[in-house]
């Protein structure tokens, strides 16, 4: 199995201010995959090269079945229960346990994407500089927003990927 660093990356971007909101809009409004948006930063950001059409396509459908089938039916079944958890303690308590299986499904899509993109885009013995992984994150971001045909700008993304580049 890959290395769990993308989904430590995925967690840290995400909890940055503006990226859960562009996130949701993203997967709200155009059904886009956050993980892959993620895990396509996360690529360019540890300096494992560009994705182009091709590569996301692929690395889609290798999480398609477990995204479509778990991870996209937890989150209805959460949303779905949030009006009436609000009313009932045993719904709520219910609620929480699908969202924390639902986060534990994520993480699986993210083990998944991190073995793909291993078998093509394996970890450089010796990783470009700083400047070079700002760039490769941010167009592997910009690629994957091209993909689905996003309109929305990344800024608040984009920064928090060059955060996580300069600590790391």
């Amino acid at each position: 199995m890959a290395d769990p660093a993308p989904w430590g990356f995925a967690l840290h971007v995400h909890a940055a201010p503006g990226v859960e909101r562009f996130c949701l809009s993203l997967q709200d409004d155009l059904q886009a995959d956050v993980n892959l948006l993620l895990c396509a930063a996360w690529c360019g950001a540890t300096g494992r090269g560009l994705l182009g059409d091709a590569d996301l396509a692929r690395l889609d459908a290798a999480i398609a079945p477990l995204r479509d089938e778990v991870v996209a039916r937890l989150r209805a079944a959460r949303r779905w229960l949030k009006p009436v958890a609000a009313t009932s303690p045993r719904l709520a308590a219910m609620r929480e346990r699908i969202k924390a299986i639902e986060l534990e499904s994520e993480r699986e899509v993210q083990f998944l994407l991190a073995d793909a993109i291993e078998a093509t885009h394996p970890s450089p013995p010796s990783p470009p500089g700083r400047a070079a992984r700002h760039e490769l994150a941010r167009a592997n971001i910009d690629a994957y927003l091209r993909h689905v045909g996003a309109r929305q700008d990344p800024a608040d993304l984009a920064r928090a990927v060059s955060d996580w580049i300069e600590s790391n």
